[in-house]
C-alpha cells in the first residue's frame, strides 16, 4: 500500500487532536477536583454520584428532622419536670393538710399556696416552643387553657365517663338535729366542667336504667349529696352525678359495672385558665356561625428520623393536664374556703373535714404525679432514641460523604502526573509532525 505524504499529515492531525484532547481533560480535572464534567464521560461514575448526592441530603435532612424533634422533646420534658415539681409540692402540702397538728388557718395558709400552685399549671400546659404550643396537637396556636375570661363562648359537649370512675369523698350533711351536722360518704361521677348553663338541662344519654336520675338539684340543697336509693342527682353547679351509697355497694338497684354516662350539657362561662373544650372532649362551638363541630383530639405529629423510621414528638394536654388534674386542685380550694367561712360548723368537724379533704387530694395527687412521671419517662426513653439516631446519621453522612469524594473526585497526584505525561506527549507529536512537515519535493530529488 502506498503511504502519501496527505495521508501522513493527516494521522499527524489526528494523532495531535487526540493528544490535546486528553491533556486538556486532564487539565480540567486538575483544575475542577473532579473525575468528570458529563454524565456521558462515564456513566457509571454519573449514576453513583447521584445516588450517593441523594443520599447525603437525605441524613442531612434527617438529622435536622432528629434535631428539632430533640428540641421539641426537650421543651415537653422541661415542662412536665416542672409539673412533677409542683405536684411533689401539692403532695407535700396535702401532708400537711392532713395532720392533725395544723389549724384551720395554717390549712388556710396551704390553700393559698396550692392555688399559686395551680395558676402555675396553667403556665405549664401552655408552654410553647418557637410560638407553637407543645400540648394542643396540631392546634399549635391554641393554647390548652383560656388565656382570659369568656363569657360569650358557647360550647355544646358531649362527655363520656365510665362508671368504674366513681369516687368516694367527703362532705357535710345534717345530724337530724337542728344546727348539727356530721361528716356523710358520698359517691359521684364528675364533668370536665361545673357551672353548666343554668338555662339548659343536661342530658344523660345513657344512664343505668334501673336508677331514676334527678337533675333538678344544685349543690347548696342540704340533700344535694344524700340521694335516697334508686335515685342519682345530677348537680349543675358543680357539674357532678351524686349516687346513693348503697346502690354503689351493690344494693339494688346496684349501679352496673361496666356502665358509660354520656353527658351533653352547654358551658358558657369560662375563667382564665379553665381548660378549652375542644382539646378535650367532643363538642359544637354554637357562638361560631356556622357552628363549629370538634371531635376530642388524639393527634400525632410525626418526624421521619431516618429510613424508614418515625417517632411521634408531642405530648396531647388532654393526657397530662387532664380536666380531672383541674378540678381537683378547684375543689380543695374551694371546700376549704367555704368550710372556712361556715360558721354554722363547730372548729372540730371543720378540722376533721379538712383532714377528710387533704388525705382524699393526698391520694388524687399521687394518681396525678404518677401520670405525668409516666409520660415524661416516656419523654425521656425518645430522647435517648433520638441521640443515639443522631449520632449514627453522623456517622452514615461521614461515610457517605467520603463514598461521594471517592466516587467524585480526582486523585490529585494522579492527575498531575497523567497531565505531565500527555504534555510530554502531546509535545513529542508537535515535534516528530513538524519533522515531517519540513520535507518538500526537493528532499527527494537525488
Amino acid at each position: 500500500m502506498r503511504i502519501t505524504n496527505s495521508m501522513m499529515r493527516s494521522n499527524s492531525l489526528w494523532n495531535i487532536n487526540r493528544n490535546e484532547e486528553l491533556m486538556s481533560k486532564y487539565e480540567t480535572q486538575l483544575s475542577t477536583g473532579k473525575k468528570i464534567q458529563k454524565p456521558s464521560d462515564d456513566p457509571i461514575v454519573a449514576v453513583r454520584a447521584l445516588k450517593f448526592r441523594t443520599n447525603v441530603k437525605e441524613i442531612a435532612q434527617y438529622k435536622t428532622n432528629s434535631e428539632d424533634a430533640t428540641s421539641w422533646l426537650g421543651v415537653t420534658e422541661q415542662a412536665l419536670a416542672n409539673t412533677t415539681k409542683l405536684l411533689k409540692r401539692a403532695r407535700d402540702l396535702c401532708v400537711q393538710g392532713s395532720s392533725d397538728i395544723f389549724s384551720t388557718n395554717d390549712r388556710n395558709t396551704i390553700i393559698a399556696e396550692l392555688n399559686e400552685l395551680k395558676a402555675q399549671f396553667v403556665n405549664e400546659a401552655n408552654v410553647n416552643y418557637a410560638g407553637r404550643y407543645i400540648f394542643s396537637g396540631f392546634k399549635t396556636d391554641q393554647p390548652v387553657t383560656f388565656t382570659k375570661t369568656q363569657n360569650t363562648v358557647n360550647y355544646a359537649i358531649t362527655e363520656s365517663i365510665d362508671a368504674k370512675n366513681i369516687e368516694k369523698f367527703s362532705t357535710v350533711v345534717e345530724s337530724g338535729t337542728p344546727g348539727k351536722y356530721v361528716i356523710n360518704d358520698a359517691y359521684r361521677v364528675r364533668l370536665g366542667y361545673g357551672d353548666i348553663a343554668s338555662n339548659i338541662t343536661a342530658t344523660i344519654i345513657s344512664p343505668p336504667t334501673n336508677i331514676t336520675i334527678d337533675s333538678t338539684r344544685l349543690s347548696t340543697a342540704n340533700d344535694a349529696y344524700t340521694p335516697p336509693a334508686g335515685q342519682a342527682y345530677f348537680l349543675k353547679d358543680t357539674g357532678e352525678l351524686i349516687f346513693n351509697s348503697d346502690n354503689v355497694n351493690g344494693v339494688a338497684p346496684a349501679v352496673p359495672v361496666p356502665t358509660t354516662f354520656d353527658f351533653a350539657y352547654n358551658k358558657i362561662n369560662f375563667e382564665k385558665g379553665d381548660l378549652v373544650p375542644e382539646q378535650y372532649h367532643n363538642c359544637v362551638n354554637t357562638t361560631a356561625i356556622p357552628n363549629i363541630t370538634y371531635t376530642k383530639p388524639k393527634d400525632e405529629m410525626v418526624y421521619q428520623i431516618s429510613y424508614n423510621q418515625e417517632i411521634t414528638v408531642n405530648t396531647m394536654g388532654n393526657e397530662v393536664f387532664t380536666t380531672d388534674l383541674a378540678r381537683d386542685f378547684d375543689e380543695i380550694i374551694n371546700s376549704v374556703k367555704n368550710i372556712m367561712n361556715d360558721g354554722t360548723q363547730k372548729d372540730s368537724l371543720k378540722k376533721d373535714l379538712l383532714g377528710n379533704f387533704f388525705e382524699g387530694m393526698l391520694t388524687k395527687v399521687d394518681k396525678h404525679l404518677n401520670t405525668v412521671v409516666r409520660e415524661q419517662s416516656i419523654i425521656g426513653s425518645k430522647m435517648n432514641r433520638l441521640e443515639l439516631t443522631i449520632n449514627r446519621l453522623e456517622d452514615d453522612n461521614v461515610n457517605f460523604t467520603e463514598l461521594l469524594s471517592l466516587n467524585e473526585n480526582v486523585n490529585m497526584t494522579e492527575a498531575v502526573i497523567n497531565l505531565k505525561a500527555q504534555e510530554i506527549v502531546y509535545n513529542a507529536s508537535l515535534a516528530s509532525s513538524s519533522k515531517l512537515m519540513q520535507r518538500t519535493l526537493m528532499d527527494f530529488i537525488n
